[in-house]
């Protein structure tokens, strides 16, 4: 068992719903003539309640993103941002989260990206890089579970927890297989389609959630179409947490600086432990 599956279990033993928060490597936005990158974002994130960040790496073809990330990715790729530089972002982060020197009580880090970039830098070569730098998970969405199984032993091997998503659609032999090889948690796809904002709360993310839960005793997480405090309350119904991504992306495209988005999480994190 990996390290972030560990001090996950340990927060859902404790009765501590799950916040996940995603941010856009490489990005920089102009708000009022100050720049703001998205490390500035990342230590809001820290302050307000996140228990892990999840730092995309920008790819040209980002099948699984909506149009939010797509322009948030295509942005930072203007500015230069390559794995390399969002590499060194993280260790950046981490060094303000504190997972390399803390216990169960730190932050963790996880990286999304797609498999051209894990197959175009090396399998082996970046899942140890991604270790060197303290990243305890990955999200790799386009790589299906049947082609999944190098990528899991490379990264595996080194600590880093390979994550998986279950969709809607999947059967329970597909859900049985998914939670047997996922690690650090299962990526609950609450809604089907891209990723994006939604103003309507739906129930796909709760009923997914429900089915995981009646055959494994895996961490759930639900993610895509969780966007507001009423859609993550009702996510966390039944899920053990949730994953935040273009509703904050969409924030900072259009111009909420790093303390509103730290506000904003403050909110979600209020909402989810029931404190209003």
């Amino acid at each position: 068992m990996g390290r972030l599956q560990q001090v996950l279990e340990k927060r859902r033993a404790q009765r501590q719903k799950i916040l996940v928060a995603y941010l856009t490597g490489g990005l920089q936005v102009s708000i009022n003539g100050k720049k703001y990158s998205t490390l500035d974002y990342a230590s809001e994130l820290i302050e307000n309640g996140v228990d892990a960040i999840e730092i995309g790496i920008p790819f040209s073809d980002p099948v699984m993103d909506g149009p939010v990330i797509q322009q948030a990715s295509q942005m930072a790729l203007e500015l230069g941002a390559t794995p390399r530089t969002v590499m060194d972002e993280i260790i950046q982060i981490n060094s303000q989260t504190g997972w390399l020197d803390n216990g169960d009580n730190s932050i963790s880090t996880i990286v999304m990206t797609y498999f051209n970039i894990v197959h175009s830098y090396g399998i082996e070569l970046f899942a140890k890089q991604l270790s060197d730098i303290g990243v305890a998970g990955s999200v790799v969405p386009d790589l299906p579970l049947a082609e999944a199984r190098e990528w899991s032993q490379q990264s595996e091997a080194v600590g880093v927890d390979n994550i998986l998503l279950a969709a809607p659609t999947c059967d329970d032999e597909q859900l049985g297989r998914i939670c047997n090889a996922t690690r650090g948690f299962v990526y609950v796809v609450g809604i089907m389609g891209v990723t994006g904002v939604r103003s309507q709360a739906v129930r796909s993310g709760v009923e997914l959630a429900e089915r995981i839960q009646s055959q494994s005793d895996r961490v759930t997480l639900v993610g895509v179409g969780v966007s507001n405090e009423e859609q993550a309350k009702l996510q966390c119904t039944r899920a053990d947490g949730i994953i935040m991504g273009s509703a904050i992306i969409s924030k900072i495209l259009n111009g909420s600086k790093p303390q509103e988005i730290g506000k904003f999480i403050e909110s979600i994190r209020r909402a989810i432990s029931g404190e209003r």
